[in-house]
């Protein structure tokens, strides 16, 4: 166990010193709702790119439609665990005979287990002219494992010296697994979420 410590040990440190190693933060909107990203990347053969990150989730009081959707963008963290996850990535770098812009393909897997919310306007009483008055109500469900997985299209550039910018548009699907009894949509074992994923994000060159 020791050997293979230290063997593993070597080998992250001659990935770290020898490769093009990134730090990088990034904004995500997913089809569960809005998260940043802390992580660390690795391009091997200037074409494969590797990464891992902290995903930290950001809760929303305010809903982007009223179309009673349950999990679409519906996700909430009611406890400190239910704020963070992991994200993952694979680059596949295009066109990589381009000078300033470096376009890439890639794929995009978010984890995270957290709750959803949604509100409800239900009639409480009536006014003095007989009108119906409504009441905001707030319900909780879960929480639940949110799987995402995305694909489609990005770019980096360098701004100065070794920082850089990047941008990622995609398509993807959202798994969500786990079950809630308060309500029929929330029932089931097993939910998915078409969307998309918007990244941008800067990233900071390890020895460059």
């Amino acid at each position: 166990m020791k050997n293979l410590f230290f063997s593993i040990l070597f080998i992250f440190t001659c990935s770290f010193v020898f490769g093009q190693n990134d730090l990088l933060f990034a904004f995500n909107l997913t089809p569960a709702g809005r998260n940043v990203v802390l992580g660390y990347s690795k391009t091997v053969k200037n074409n494969h790119t590797f990464g891992i990150g902290l995903r930290i989730n950001i809760n929303s009081e305010k809903h982007p439609d009223d179309q009673f959707n349950v999990f679409y963008k519906r996700l909430f963290a009611n406890e400190f665990s239910q704020y963070f996850g992991i994200q993952a990535h694979y680059h596949r770098a295009i066109l990589s005979d381009w000078q300033c812009l470096k376009p890439y393909l890639f794929y995009d897997l978010q984890l995270t287990r957290a709750s959803t919310w949604n509100r409800m306007f239900l009639p409480y009483s009536y006014d003095v002219n007989g009108d119906v008055l409504y009441k905001e109500y707030k319900e909780y469900f879960g929480p639940f494992c949110w799987i995402e997985q995305s694909v489609g299209l990005g770019y980096r550039v360098k701004v100065v010296n070794s920082l850089y910018m990047f941008q990622k548009v995609g398509a993807g699907i959202t798994f969500i697994l786990g079950e809630d009894k308060k309500r029929p949509q929330t029932s089931n074992k097993f939910s998915r979420e078409f969307g998309y994923l918007l990244n941008i994000g800067v990233s900071y060159r390890l020895g460059e």
